[in-house]
């Protein structure tokens, strides 16, 4: 999803063929009949306007909790990925000592490196109106 937003808004700053919606296929195994089967999803402006704005949400809540410096810990994740989690029996601990030598460097990229800079603002509304002018049959 997040490729296709950042092809479609350079594409669109360099004034190239629209691109369009497109499907992605989900494989799911049926083990009573032994057999796959495939569910075709269709992917629109809106649907990938929509994903910003929840990766913006998901950021903001974990800003949000870091400011706290307070994670819920709910256990409903502890057995994820067919295992227990790294800090299964001890997640209790205050974050910092559970984070202490995890921290990993961000690295930062200089900016001048790329030639196009857009707000996340911009994306959503960009494939917003895309949205509306392919529901309209303008495009």
């Amino acid at each position: 999803m997040g490729y296709s937003v950042v092809v479609d808004t350079i594409s669109q700053a360099l004034k190239l063929a629209d691109s369009s919606d497109y499907e992605v296929d989900y494989c799911v195994y049926k083990a009573g009949a032994y057999e796959w089967e495939i569910f075709p999803f269709k992917k629109s402006h809106h649907q990938r306007a929509l994903w910003i704005r929840d990766l913006l949400l998901d950021k903001q809540y974990v800003e949000e909790r870091a400011i706290e410096n307070y994670f819920p810990k709910r256990g409903e994740a502890c057995y994820d990925f067919f295992r227990p989690c790294e800090f299964f029996g001890f997640c209790e601990m205050s974050n910092d000592s559970i984070l202490r030598g995890k921290e990993a460097g961000v690295q930062i990229e200089a900016e001048d490196k790329y030639q196009f800079k857009y707000s996340l603002e911009e994306i959503i509304d960009a494939q917003l109106a895309k949205q509306e002018l392919r529901d309209e049959g303008l495009i």
